[in-house]
Order: structure tokens, then sequence, then C-alpha cells
């Protein structure tokens, strides 16, 4: 009962944070990202979405049972999106620690 649970939760996790990205993307103005710490946000409330996507992913692949260890492709492509969401992480928390040093 747990797990599926779990699976709704990042379902529903999924569903709202993708909602939401699609209304602020649609209703943001030419210049909300002149601001860096507005810049920022954004691209963190991005990477959340990819991150609980993914997870709803992960979930679903558990489906497979057994099956998972011969879809190698499938676990490629979960790879792939698992490190670009890490250097997502990666460039925004090298980019906040940067920011405002000269050179």
């Amino acid at each position: 009962h747990k797990v599926v649970g779990h699976g709704l939760t990042n379902f529903g996790r999924s569903v709202t944070k993708g909602v939401s990205s699609t209304v602020s993307t649609k209703t943001r103005s030419k210049t909300a990202y002149l601001d860096g710490d507005k810049l920022v946000e954004y691209h963190e409330k991005q990477l959340l979405r990819l991150a609980a996507n993914f997870a709803l992913t992960a979930d679903l692949c558990f489906t497979l049972g057994g099956k998972l260890k011969f879809e190698e492709l499938l676990m490629g492509r979960l790879a792939d999106a698992l490190g670009a969401i890490y250097l997502g992480y990666a460039t925004l928390h090298h980019y906040q620690r940067r920011r405002g040093i000269e050179g």
C-alpha cells in the first residue's frame, strides 16, 4: 500500500509542477529574468519539475519487474535524464556561489 501511495504522490507532484510551470512560462514578462534571483528561481522550479517527472517515471519502471534488466535503452535514457538533472543543479549551485565575483 505504501508503494501505491508513493506512486500517487509522485504522480500528483509531477502534474502539479507541470501545470504550474506551463502557467508561469505563459504569463511571464520579457524582462522578468533580468534579475539574477528570479532567473535562479525559475530554473530551480524547472529542475524540480524535471525531478518530479523523473520520480514518476522511475515508479512506472517498477511495473516492468524483471524485464527492466533487459530494457537497456530505457535504462540508458533514465541515466541520461538523471545526469541532466544533476548537471542542472550543479550549474545553479556554481552560479549562486560565484555570483558577484569579478573575473
